[in-house]
């Protein structure tokens, strides 16, 4: 029986980005990337923290504003060095890893005129950004998508893993957006809210 697979995408980026990353890049890289491991809570246990490590390298490589390769860079053990070099180079630099929140699968009956159940994969992620060298906190974005298809008898293990590979895929190129716009915002850190005094 021929499969067929649907998306359901959530954390749709708003119109002002959309406009935003439809313009053109300007020349060169803007921002300069080194790829962290990737983290989940302890009680996930996804088996997606290589894929996903490896996904986010995907995307950014297909925006010209990030440098993932720089050649003859200092280490971070030169935190002077490293920054000295980034400023040469006009390049402003983070530390980047994806934070999965939730990786999970769900069975759901027909779609309307149709005969077959389906499968789902849903996956929650963050991208989250630590500046090169000063490691303060400097961007980040989310993202969740969703991905199915039907099925007959039992759901198919690799084809599971397909949909979990789907579904990490587009909500990381959402995170990524989501990313982007607040680096060309400017990322702020929401104040501190002031204690309460009681009455």
């Amino acid at each position: 029986m021929p499969r067929r697979t649907f998306w359901v995408a959530a954390g749709v980026v708003a119109g002002l980005c959309l406009g935003l990353l439809g313009r053109p890049a300007a020349a060169g890289g803007k921002y300069y990337i080194r790829i962290a491991d990737t983290q989940e809570p302890p009680d996930l246990k996804s088996g997606l923290l290589d894929e996903a490590k490896k996904l986010l390298r995907e995307e950014l490589a297909r925006r010209p504003e990030f440098v993932l390769e720089l050649k003859d860079a200092p280490p971070d053990s030169d935190p002077d060095a490293l920054a000295a070099e980034l400023k040469k180079r006009n390049l402003k630099g983070y530390k980047v890893f994806v934070r999965l929140t939730h990786v999970g699968t769900e069975i759901l009956p027909p779609r309307p005129g149709r005969r077959y159940r389906q499968v789902q994969a849903t996956v929650r992620a963050s991208i989250i950004g630590i500046s090169i060298p000063s490691q303060v906190m400097a961007l980040g974005g989310d993202g969740e998508s969703s991905s199915a298809t039907e099925f007959s008898g039992k759901p198919d293990d690799r084809e599971v893993a397909q949909l979990k590979h789907d579904a990490l895929a587009d909500a990381l190129s959402q995170a990524v957006d989501k990313a982007l716009l607040k680096l060309a915002q400017g990322f702020m850190t929401p104040p501190s809210e002031k204690p309460r005094k009681k009455k």
